[in-house]
């Protein structure tokens, strides 16, 4: 006779029901195993638990690397689900049959190997469905191919697989996703490697991660290296690159683990770094790579957010805005030398509010200067003046000329390109926030244009068509920090020999650049130590 308290271990414990009842079949083959939860699926299973206390319903996006047992974990999940709990119907959605058949063979294996006991009779079992008529529940599974894939069932949990490689993705959404009632006990869990960006899965990883969505998802990350079994032993002694040595600092890799990438990188990929960071990524932008030509390395901005540094109160205290239309997005960023103090997003602006908003942070803030996008901000800037605030607010038309003409095609690349080596000279403490770093890996490298051969940067809308969409407001923001030299407050005697030597060490100046005397061509009052 099962106790009362066994029986709410049974239906409670997930992952002591997984452990003692719930058999796999392992990676290397065999016969089946007992399913204790790897560090990627205890993750995502407490991830999950959190939400279930807030009396949420569960709605969660999984990024991830290939192969890390998250479908394992869900398959497990929701039959514990069907099998403890009366009245559950499941529904698993896969991206091809191949896969679906997968998955209904994976749940059956674990259906089939439950003590008797724990198994409820099956009154229905075909090939995509085990219905337990005396429990009500049942246990369905399809494929994304489908238009009136999931129409007409009403599932209280729903398991999407490989869903960024979906086919038919409104018809998903209008048809099987609206069939989910948002009770606090269904559950929605799409999980994917990834498939570049502007597919469903994207967006809705993207809404799970920005803090101004009114979304109900919220997304998780699991990153490659938390696998045990992705290592390879090293025989000999092997070289690391600089590449290498920095993930060994920044994530805690091993010899071991690096040495797996290396391997999997030469003989999968045949060489092609992209594509591995995209089926194996160290962190959600690597993710959603689409290709290598990134204006800032991922590393370099993962390195910056993890890095904290103390106020610098003797650099320049800069805000960079990025104003929009009713709509859209007004971002202001604050940037004090090497660390940005704060953020802000707004949907709904207009410009008086904007310039009542920037009057208040230039006195509680010290504010030296702020820099407004000149397409919203002339109305703005016109009521700062009003407010006698003209001598430290400046538009800024990012197709102006340059400060470096010589260099930078215009005033936009100009401001990325100061902002670029303000990163590569590391030290810089920016928010440990996806949404903030996600705008900074959306803009392309460089590239060289016309006769003179400047440096260019795609337009802001080309830059939103290739991110279906999304505009990189944050990071335009930030770069509006770099529109000009803004003198430090420590800076009473510009040392201009020491910023022409800083200005000079970056690997974007050309030989032209290099060679000419900077500090016989600027003012003094020009230079700045942040």
């Amino acid at each position: 006779m099962v106790t009362e308290e066994q029986l709410q271990r049974l239906r409670n414990d997930l992952p002591w029901f997984c452990a003692n009842f719930i058999k796999i079949r392992p990676k290397s083959g065999g016969t089946v195993d007992p399913f204790v939860f790897n560090k990627a699926q205890m993750t995502l299973h407490n991830f999950i638990e959190n939400i279930r206390k807030e009396k949420q319903p569960v709605r969660v996006c999984v990024a991830k690397g290939r192969q890390q047992g998250c479908s394992t974990y869900v398959c497990a999940r929701y039959l514990h689900r069907a099998i403890m709990y009366p009245g559950t119907p499941v529904f698993i959605l896969a991206h091809i049959s191949d896969s679906t058949d997968y998955l209904f063979k994976m749940v059956k294996r674990m259906f089939y190997n439950l003590p008797p006991q724990l198994q409820p009779k099956v009154g229905t079992s075909n090939r995509k469905e085990l219905k337990f008529s005396a429990l009500d529940s049942e246990y369905a599974l399809g494929t994304a191919g489908s238009e009136l894939i999931g129409r007409g069932t009403t599932p209280l949990l729903l398991h999407m697989s490989e869903a960024a490689y979906y086919q038919n993705t409104e018809e998903i959404s209008t048809g099987l996703m609206q069939g989910i009632p948002t009770t606090p006990e269904s559950e929605i869990i799409v999980e994917s490697t990834s498939n570049g960006v502007g597919n469903m899965f994207y967006n809705l990883c993207m809404k799970g991660i920005d803090p101004n969505s009114f979304s109900r998802y919220k997304t998780i990350f699991l990153p490659w290296y938390w696998q045990d079994e992705y290592r390879q032993k090293v025989s000999r002694e092997i070289k690391t690159s600089d590449e290498e040595d920095e993930l060994m600092e920044l994530y805690g890799l091993d010899l071991e683990q690096i040495l797996w990438r290396r391997v999997k990188i030469n003989d999968e990929f045949e060489g092609d770094i992209w594509r591995f960071k995209r089926e194996y990524p160290m962190n959600l932008s690597e993710s959603f790579i689409t290709s290598g030509s990134t204006l800032l390395k991922n590393e370099v901005v993962q390195r910056a957010r993890k890095t904290e540094i103390p106020r610098q109160t003797l650099s320049a205290r800069v805000l960079g805005v990025d104003g929009a239309d009713s709509g859209d997005r007004t971002v202001l960023v604050l940037r004090e030398g090497k660390k940005i103090l704060w953020y802000r997003v707004y949907t709904d602006m207009k410009p008086m509010r904007l310039a009542g908003i920037i009057a208040k942070d230039i006195d509680t803030w010290q504010l030296d200067m702020v820099f407004l996008d000149v397409a919203y901000g002339y109305g703005c800037r016109d009521r700062l003046k009003e407010l006698g605030y003209g001598g430290r607010t400046q538009t800024v038309h990012f197709g102006e000329k340059p400060l470096e003409p010589e260099l930078y095609r215009n005033k936009r690349a100009q401001m990325y390109g100061f902002m670029k080596e303000w990163f590569d000279e590391g030290g810089c403490d920016i928010p440990d926030e996806d949404d903030f770093v996600k705008e900074l890996c959306m803009i392309p490298g460089f590239k060289v244009s016309g006769s003179r051969g400047l440096l260019a940067l795609p337009s802001k809308d080309d830059i939103k068509k290739e991110n279906d969409g999304k505009s990189p407001d944050i990071a335009d923001a930030l770069a509006l920090t770099f529109a000009s030299p803004v003198l430090a407050r420590g800076l009473r005697t510009p040392q201009v020999a020491n910023v022409d030597e800083v200005r000079l060490n970056s690997p974007l100046k050309s030989r032209r650049l290099m060679q000419r005397n900077i500090k016989n061509e600027r003012q003094p009052s020009e230079f700045y130590v942040n």
